[in-house]
């Protein structure tokens, strides 16, 4: 009964179900029929609502996209010579110095300067071998870099950029925020957990500059880092995820269950681990009441 309160398709011909205010589910095509149990039925109405107004925020970024917090200021200018015998202009608004390599921010493109070729290689397999699960409903590959760009330069650097939304901003521009805020995007960094495990794969390093969001919805993407993803080091990501989040909230007007949870260890695997932080919203937080995003 659970699928189809997920689903909500027939099983003898896959249409989708029609629901009555008595729980009755009915197949307008080969007239099959399912009733929901009381408990059932109320947890039907409770994910309809929350659709509902998920449908509403996704409606609101698409009628009013853009540079929706004006972040994109103050526009500069780099020029990389290539191997490909032509310069390539790079227009940023941010520039992170990290380890081994640079990080430029434009409304549309994140570029990165890798100082080792290598690191470019081992981002592109860890990408092209993700496998996503038949339930991945989320389109979660919409949230991990997506190359526009690689070139080596005569430098012997890679230069690779990746498609952007112009309303997403990297995390790291953003003082604290409200813990109801942060719960959104711990709810989705817990998606990406599952996704991890599902592959086997783990990070050895996140940091908050790996971080991107798209402040309409809260979502967060990892469009750095992909480079320290590994095989081993079981759930290292969920640990740094706790650390990472519990640095960007206001622990002052966090529940006490929100701060239990990003001061304990993960879980024994990463369903489980969003199983827990699921109960933190709906015990903590009363449920997943969205909150627009303000700035301190």
């Amino acid at each position: 009964m659970e699928s189809k309160l997920f689903y909500i398709r027939c099983d003898n011909c896959g249409s989708e179900y029609r629901i009555n205010t008595r729980g009755e589910m009915n197949c307008p095509f080969c007239g099959s029929k399912i009733y929901l149990s009381d408990k059932d039925f109320k947890a039907f109405q409770k994910a309809r609502d929350e659709m509902l107004v998920k449908d509403k925020v996704e409606n609101d970024i698409v009628n009013s996209d853009g540079d929706v917090l004006h972040k994109w200021n103050n526009e500069m200018n780099i020029v990389f010579e290539s191997t490909m015998g032509k310069p390539i202009n790079i227009h940023y608004f941010y520039q992170f110095d990290r380890a081994e390599k640079t990080v430029y921010v434009g409304k549309t493109k994140v570029a990165i300067v890798y100082n080792n070729p290598d690191e470019v290689a081992k981002i592109e397999r860890t990408l092209g071998i993700m496998e996503y699960p038949s339930a991945d409903i989320k389109n979660l590959s919409a949230f991990f870099p997506h190359i526009f760009l690689k070139v080596r330069l005569n430098d012997d650097r890679y230069l690779v950029v990746y498609d952007k939304q112009e309303n997403i901003y990297p995390l790291a521009i953003f003082n604290k925020l409200d813990p109801k805020q942060v719960a959104w995007m711990i709810s989705r960094m817990e998606n990406f957990g599952c996704l991890f495990e599902y592959n086997h794969f783990d990070f050895s390093k996140l940091e908050q500059l790996d971080l991107y969001i798209n402040p309409k919805t809260h979502y967060l993407y990892i469009l750095d880092g992909w480079e320290n993803v590994v095989m081993d080091n079981p759930r290292n990501y969920l640990k740094q995820l706790r650390a990472i989040m519990k640095d960007q909230m206001i622990l002052g007007r966090a529940p006490t269950k929100c701060i239990e949870f990003l001061d304990s260890l993960p879980a024994e695997d990463a369903y489980t681990d969003f199983k827990d932080w699921d109960d933190v919203i709906e015990h903590g937080f009363n449920g997943h009441n969205f909150h627009h995003f303000t700035e301190e």
